[in-house]
Formats: C-alpha cells, structure tokens, sequence
C-alpha cells in the first residue's frame, strides 16, 4: 500500500472516530436530561430503611454520586461491587453514594440485592420515578451522575463501564482535590434529615 493510501485511511478513520464520538455524546444526551455544567436538581427521597436523604444537604461538604438502577436490571447489579468499592475508598474524603432504585415496589429483592452485593451506600427509593424524571432518564439503566460540592453535574454517564474503564474513581478524585481541606463532613453525618414516618 502506498504511503499516500495508508495516510488517507488514518485520516479517514479518524474522521470516523470523531463522528462517531459526537453520536456516542449525543445518545447519551438523550438518555440523561441534565448535562454536565447543570445544577443538580434538589431533590428528598427516603431509604429502604427509612431515613430521609436530601441531595442539597451536601452542598459545599461532599462530592455525591448518583446510581439509577433496577433489581431486573444485571448490569447495574454487576456494577454495585465496584462502585461500593469506589465509596469505601472515598468516603472519608467526602464522597457519598445515593443509589436510586427504580422498582421500589420489590422490597424483597432490594434488599436481596444490597445483602448478596454487601452495598453500604444508601438505597433511596424513587417509588414514583419523580427524581428520574427530574433528572431526565429516558434510556438505559444504570445512569450515574457525579456532583461536586458545589451542586454541580460534572460527570454522566449510561450503561455498562467496558472492563477496566470505569472514569468514576478519575472523577471523583478530581472533584476531591478541587474541596478545599478539611470540608468533609463527619462519616456519621451524611446528610440524614429524618426517620421518615
């Protein structure tokens, strides 16, 4: 192959990998209404133990991630451990997980799920999808989305991490590094309110 022909096949391919990455950003904007750059949308939803959680109640003290899921769902159970791994990692730096399960009507299997996956994240219920709809989820599951201390969506995405391309753990200890020192709320805190009732 002449060298002519072997730089207008790279050029060619890398004009197809920059299509091809704007409709891979495109779709996902399609899935997840809020963008990066967005304020996170305030929202209170109770936990399948319930306390009640408050996503502003963070503002200013913790990087938050948000984790929609399903029981039905297998990719988003296969990605529970890592991301309990991530949390356990971060958390004494000012790291919270909010998982939102989307069937909060199979008790039994949630609770199934958080036993087996060992989650000590929180599991808030959307029992009337109302925070996936504020948040604009139309696709796939899981969606997470990451929210830096000052109320911001710095990070989305959707579906299934490819092995050993999880951007989360990144992400985070980005976020981390902007907190200035010692703006980390105490473990026990986590932005509880209440027992709901």
């Amino acid at each position: 192959m002449s060298r002519m022909m072997r730089l207008s096949c790279l050029l060619l391919l890398f004009a197809l990998l920059i299509f091809m990455n704007g409709r891979i950003a495109e779709a996902e904007l399609k899935y997840i209404g809020v963008r990066e750059g967005d304020p996170a949308p305030d929202f209170s939803l109770a936990t399948i133990d319930g306390q009640s959680f408050t996503l502003s109640s963070f503002r200013g003290k913790k990087v938050v991630l948000l984790d929609f899921w399903a029981t039905w769902c297998n990719v988003c159970k296969k990605e529970l451990p890592t991301i309990n791994k991530d949390y356990k990692k971060y958390r004494q730096r000012g790291y919270e997980v909010l998982s939102i399960v989307l069937n909060a009507n199979d008790m039994e299997g949630i609770r199934r799920v958080k036993e087996e996956k060992a989650i000590e994240f929180p599991i808030l219920l959307d029992s009337k999808w109302d925070v996936s709809k504020l948040y604009g989820l139309e696709g796939p599951i899981p969606v997470m989305v990451v929210i830096d201390a000052k109320g911001i969506v710095r990070f989305t995405h959707f579906g299934e991490f490819p092995a050993g391309e999880n951007e989360i753990p990144y992400v985070v200890e980005a976020l981390l590094g902007e907190m200035p020192k010692g703006n980390a709320s105490p473990q026990g805190t986590r932005g509880r309110e209440k027992n709901a009732e």
